[in-house]
């Protein structure tokens, strides 16, 4: 009975933290905020005061509060240590942590991915109901999946929205490069930029030319023979460079401002001493700088930022509306019809890889278009995303052998989802050289731009998937069933409720164990889930060994017929063999309940076949048992 109940706890906590997912997954931005949320659900649940999650981060376990500091980082416990420790005794485990500080912590739980190994340590100080909870192994592994899959998703989500937000800041300050030849505006929106993104950071701009002459308190010149070796390594060889400086206190990081021609000079950060830059923060930062030196270069590029400033509003508008709460299918609709609208395409379409099916799903593509050869231009795109990631660009196919091609210019675009080719955008053209270059460049932002929302969009989907189902049986969560009935009660003239329970369920589990009982109940819904597609119903895990059916627009009649069925499949399909109880009750419009009616008809039906002798299936209302 406690492991049921530590299952259901579980359970219940799973839901919690999937709506809480969910609701927050556009709002909430770091990781503390994210945690900060969690707390309250884990301190309801066990009553735990005290907790702190660190990160696995670089072979080492890292709160997140240290995340980009280096020194702290050397003090964090690290992977080799932990394992030292670990043949050790749980003791020595707990010492390595208090030696960090973390003095509360009386349990340690390791969170680990059985692909990608280690995720990162849950320091608590335990309770009495945690203690009671966690002491089974099955309670351990379901919590640690569900710690597991809630790192990898506060992820994703805390990456999207900062480099949704670096981008919008990037469009920002571009657009207002792009809108005047005035330098000092262009400046002042390059350190605006920077303090907007690094509030806490010293920025300087140092130029090789005389505009920190009449920019003074804005940038500085450039002087050869008394700038930093780090500074003017970056300024020759085009390249960042970084430097501890302890007489600053401070980590320089020297981003070269370099245009198509010349490098014009330098943006200079000034971090904390032992802070550490990211990888993500650098490429941000390059691409702002490399923004900055365009926008400093020639009249020429001035000519041709209208243009420039037309696509990244372009690319704005698309990723604003990506990023709307919006199903996959409408993103990826909306996303073509802004590239036909941009390339005038002759065909053009998502291809995404259906790995169950051995398929692919296409969304775009008119009727026909594979029948009538078009096929071949799939396969192409496909074998070269299998050699590489790299974005397809062909000016005449024909002169890659297709002679007799319909169409004649081809584009393509990988979808990248954790560094895996998912799918690709596929757009074509029957005259050859109909795409220019700088058309290439613009689809390879759009999809770029647009492939984090479609993750977080496939994401979106499976989660909620994940609230609307039993994790075991795969069956309809009770919330979602309840909502599908009353819906039916609305739109369909009857319906009819099947509620069936495993006859003498706790011997199963007696005599062979849990897992084997889970077993026998994944192995019932499954014929539930081919039953239902037959007959075009729904099942629902009612609780512990009950299972609930409904069949919409259906009558009594093929209700019996679909228990009966049921009655015959599951002892020849369960191992070990077991019977099943069933009761059913129907609905009519000359018969209208509630909800909570016919479930209770339902129950008194089955509780009818269970007092009856089992293995069997009642009618509410009736008198006669059915084998």
């Amino acid at each position: 009975m406690s492991a049921l109940k530590d299952l259901l706890t579980i359970d219940r906590l799973k839901v919690e933290v999937l709506e809480l997912l969910l609701e927050n997954m556009t709002s909430v931005n770091t990781y503390e905020e994210w945690f900060t949320l969690f707390g309250p659900h884990f301190n309801r649940f066990f009553n735990i005061q005290q907790a702190e999650f660190l990160v696995f981060d670089k072979e080492r376990f890292v709160p997140m509060r240290w995340n980009y500091s280096t020194e702290k980082k050397l003090n964090s416990v690290s992977l080799r240590d932990l394992k030292e420790k670990e043949t050790e005794g749980e003791a020595a485990v707990l010492s390595l942590f208090h030696e960090r500080g973390f003095v509360y912590a009386d349990e340690v739980v390791v969170i680990k991915d059985d692909i990608s190994g280690p995720i990162g340590v849950l320091l608590l100080k335990s309770t009495e109901q945690w203690r009671t909870f966690i002491a089974l192994p099955e309670s351990r592994r379901q919590f640690i999946a569900l710690f597991s899959m809630i790192v990898g998703t506060v992820k994703q989500s805390v990456y999207r929205i900062k480099q949704e937000r670096k981008y919008k800041n990037l469009y920002a300050v571009t657009e207002l490069f792009h809108s005047t030849m005035d330098v000092e505006p262009i400046l002042n929106g390059i350190i605006r930029s920077v303090k907007n993104t690094f509030p806490d950071f010293e920025t300087e701009l140092i130029l090789s030319n005389d505009y920190g002459e009449t920019l003074q308190g804005i940038v500085r010149n450039l002087h050869y023979t008394s700038e930093r070796d780090s500074t003017l390594e970056a300024y020759v060889s085009g390249n960042m460079t970084t430097e501890q400086a302890p007489e600053l206190n401070a980590r320089l990081l020297n981003v070269p401002i370099r245009g198509r021609q010349a490098i014009y000079g330098i943006l200079q950060l000034a971090a904390p001493y032992d802070y550490l830059f990211s990888n993500s923060q650098m490429n941000y930062i390059g691409m702002l700088a490399k923004t900055a030196g365009n926008a400093l270069e020639n009249a020429k590029l001035y000519q041709q930022s209208h243009q420039l400033i037309s696509e990244l509003q372009l690319i704005n508008e698309t990723s604003q509306k990506m990023n709307l709460n919006i199903s996959l299918d409408e993103k990826l609709h909306y996303l073509l019809e802004q590239m036909d609208i941009s390339f005038k395409p002759s065909q053009s379409g998502f291809i995404l890889y259906d790995h169950e099916r051995e398929g692919y799903n296409i969304i775009g593509l008119e009727d026909g278009f594979i029948s009538f050869n078009g096929g071949r231009f799939i396969f192409y795109a496909e074998d070269h995303f299998k050699e590489t990631d790299e974005p397809l660009f062909i000016a005449d196919i024909k002169k890659q052998g297709y002679v007799d091609a319909e169409y004649r210019s081809m584009m393509a675009v990988p979808l990248l989802e954790h560094g895996k080719v998912i799918g690709f955008y596929l757009v074509l053209h029957r005259e050859p050289y109909y795409f220019s270059f700088e058309n290439f460049k613009l689809m390879q932002s759009m999809i770029q731009h647009s492939t984090l929302a479609i993750t977080n969009s496939k994401l979106r989907e499976r989660l909620q998937e994940m609230v609307d189902k039993d994790y075991l049986t795969k069956l309809y969560s009770r919330k979602y069933f309840d909502r599908y009935v009353q819906s039916s009660f609305e739109k369909d003239e009857s319906g009819v409720l099947l509620i069936m329970d495993v006859d003498n369920f706790k011997t199963v589990n007696d005599r062979y164990g849990h897992l084997k009982g889970d077993e026998v109940l994944i192995q019932i819904s499954e014929r539930i889930h081919t039953a239902c597609e037959e007959w075009n119903g729904i099942g629902v895990r009612w609780g512990g060994e009950e299972i609930g059916i409904y069949l919409p627009s259906c009558r009594i009649d093929v209700g019996t017929t679909f228990a009966r069925q049921l009655l015959t499949d599951i002892p020849q399909l369960t191992n070990p063999s077991v019977t099943v109880s069933i009761g059913l009750t129907e609905w009519n419009q000359k018969n209208v309940l509630q909800t909570s009616e016919i479930f209770h008809q339902a129950d008194l039906a089955l509780y009818e076949a269970k007092n009856s002798g089992k293995n069997q299936m009642r009618i509410y209302g009736t008198t006669n048992s059915l084998q």
